[in-house]
């Protein structure tokens, strides 16, 4: 996640990050990263249990 982090930090700041990552970090971003389109918002009183 920090790898993903840097990127965009370094996009809006103009600044510089790692271009290249382990495959072992890739595989992980891969499984943790989700697209916002899909993300639902849970029915009101049901957040929490």
């Amino acid at each position: 996640m920090i790898a993903d982090a840097e990127k965009f930090l370094a996009q809006y700041l103009h600044g510089r990050y790692q271009a290249t990552i382990t495959p072992a970090v890739a595989q992980r971003l891969a499984e943790i990263t989700m697209d916002p389109k899909t993300v639902a918002l849970a029915a009101p009183g049901v957040a929490g249990k």
